[in-house]
């Protein structure tokens, strides 16, 4: 793995930021690379190269000039790479892609948390994250239940079920 010095240093300034989305997500990226470091099997190689306009650009140019490969979370990123002609590897949409799937009349159980958007709905979240919305699920929230799937709705941040209390 090659990380250019730049990105790092790009995390530790986001550390203390305000915005507790971006300070949380830039230590997990900092803890991340800490273990890769740690791990004897992966070789890790960190660049100082002057940094660019900003940190997307440096990367695309980096991959170009090291003939590598772009592995991010980063939606821009990726398309970015696409439009270079860089292999990319999006590990969100790999995420999405290894979520078990379900289909319209499967049947679940889940633990429905707190209120939905709509009058008399629940929500529910599976272990990977995704969101399970339950249809007159209000009177289930705090308690366990079984749903029936009735639709999948897939967005860029995952997907979302729609069910109905069995």
């Amino acid at each position: 793995f090659i990380i250019p010095k730049f990105l790092i240093e790009d995390f530790q300034k986001k550390t203390n930021v305000n915005d507790e989305h971006i300070r949380n997500l830039s230590r997990k990226a900092l803890d991340i690379i800490s273990r890769l470091r740690e791990n004897e099997n992966i070789k890790i190689e960190i660049l100082d190269i002057p940094k660019l306009t900003n940190y997307k650009d440096n990367l695309i140019q980096l991959a170009k000039q090291e003939h590598a490969q772009i592995i991010t979370f980063d939606y821009e990123i990726t398309k970015l790479g696409l439009i270079y002609g860089i292999k990319t590897l999006n590990l969100t949409e790999l995420s999405i892609s290894l979520k078990q799937a379900f289909l319209p009349g499967d049947e679940l159980t889940v633990f429905v948390m707190k209120e939905g958007k709509d009058k008399n709905q629940g929500v529910a979240y599976l272990e990977d994250g995704t969101m399970v919305v339950v249809e007159n699920g209000y009177s289930y929230i705090g308690k366990k239940t079984d749903v029936i799937v009735q639709s999948i709705l897939k967005n860029s941040n995952g997907k979302i079920i729609f069910t109905k209390a069995k």
